[in-house]
């Protein structure tokens, strides 16, 4: 009697262990592939971050936290509820992980460089954005961009803005929008700004503005090569086309 009790507690007791480890086991292993997918996120968005501040302080730029970021940053240090060792933590992480922004002069014009993250879900997208501002911009809003494949067959049936400046090829290759047309018109027909933009236009991405030259690409751009060029591209477009003794 004695031996069936003891035999009847001991299977009691691995069958209860048995349920224990079957009821916490996918709990521990999802927290397990959490920590491992929030540990290789921080550690590339921490490469992200430190090449973006060496391309900084190569082309003698200034690095910038969001201001959220450093809002949060501010508080966290100032709180004395939270110890040095937390906030040591706390201050990694949202540094590691909040928006930042590149910004100062290059070639005599001011430069931005950030990310920029649209659309939820499976549907978000990162792109990376530099946006050169003229220092002499246009007295007028303008906006030239490529002309899509079907974009010139929407502008008709829709009849979205399009200013035509009266070269067939200029026309069909771009869209133009602005609040001036008449200039527009003239500036579009000059042959030194027809040439600056289909070099530049060469490559997706670029738009032409009134105070500047913008272009973006999807994904987060690290390679520092990739934004030499494109600086020394966009500043001697810009050079060309909104520069003292220009057409303008």
């Amino acid at each position: 009697m004695t031996l069936n009790v003891f035999s009847f507690l001991v299977n009691l007791k691995e069958n209860s262990m048995e349920s224990i480890i079957e009821s916490v086991f996918p709990i521990v292993f999802f927290i397990f592939i959490g920590f491992i997918a929030f540990s290789v996120n921080f550690y590339f968005a921490k490469q992200r971050r430190e090449k973006m501040e060496d391309l900084a302080k190569e082309l003698g730029l200034e690095f910038q936290v969001s201001n959220r970021g450093k809002t949060i940053l501010d508080h966290v240090a100032e709180s004395k509820q939270i110890g040095p060792s937390s906030q040591g933590v706390i201050q990694l992480l949202f540094s590691v992980f909040s928006d930042w922004k590149i910004n100062g002069n290059f070639r005599d014009n001011f430069i931005e460089i950030y990310t920029e993250t649209r659309g939820s879900g499976k549907s978000k997208s990162t792109y990376t954005i530099i946006f050169l501002k003229a220092k002499q911009p246009l007295a007028f809003k303008m906006e030239i961009t490529p002309q899509g494949v079907f974009q010139g067959l929407f502008i008709k049936l829709f009849k979205m803005e399009d200013i035509q400046v009266g070269d067939e090829k200029f026309d069909k290759k771009f869209v133009i929008k602005g609040d001036n047309p008449e200039e527009i018109k003239k500036l579009c027909k000059d042959p030194t700004f027809q040439e600056s933009i289909y070099k530049l236009m060469e490559e997706d991405g670029y738009r032409i503005l009134h105070n500047g030259i913008y272009f973006e690409k999807l994904g987060v751009i690290t390679d520092s090569l990739f934004y030499k060029q494109k600086l020394e591209t966009m500043s001697s477009t810009c050079s060309k086309v909104f520069s003292e003794g220009s057409v303008f």
